[in-house]
């Protein structure tokens, strides 16, 4: 007797790579990728959906992690870069969110009449890409003077240097 077997795949027409990214804002080698990176990602534009996500931990209370932590409950923490350095892993939990929020802020979706054919609109966040890949040399971890060391007066500073509205 014939047998007769046919095989398919749903191949992707929508066109469009995901990408899921975890990182923390004060590794070395995170900055570095994401410089690398960023003229690739800014390549595809719409066609390449960036996902960030951040490490975070918590911390059991009863101990004051202020330095670590958001707050005093210990429950949003991050890692702290620098040893006895200025940089805590509270400014890197700050500037973890702060680079969620500019992702977020700064995502424009692509129009439907540039891609008709497609459904699934990507957004893409130029300004982000702007700022990231530019961090990691201008925010040091190590600089002596706060203005170019990691923490909210770099990044604001670096945020107008790309046009980020703060």
């Amino acid at each position: 007797q014939t047998v007769v077997v046919e095989l398919q795949w749903d191949v992707p027409t929508d066109h469009v790579v995901m990408v899921d990214l975890w990182m923390n804002s004060a590794s070395l080698e995170d900055q570095k990728f994401m410089k690398d990176f960023a003229p690739k990602r800014m390549a595809f534009k719409h066609h390449l959906k960036f996902v960030p996500h951040f490490a975070v931990f918590g911390m059991t209370t009863g101990k004051d992690y202020s330095d670590l932590c958001s707050d005093s409950s210990g429950q949003f923490c991050a890692q702290e870069p620098d040893g006895a350095g200025p940089v805590t892993g509270k400014n890197v939990w700050e500037e973890n969110g702060r680079q969620l929020c500019i992702h977020a802020l700064t995502s424009v979706k692509r129009r439907p009449h540039d891609f008709a054919e497609f459904e699934h609109r990507v957004a893409y966040a130029k300004k982000f890409w702007e700022y990231v890949s530019q961090f990691g040399e201008k925010c040091t971890l190590n600089a002596p003077e706060p203005a170019k060391r990691f923490g909210l007066e770099c990044s604001k500073a670096l945020m107008a240097e790309v046009g980020i509205e703060q």
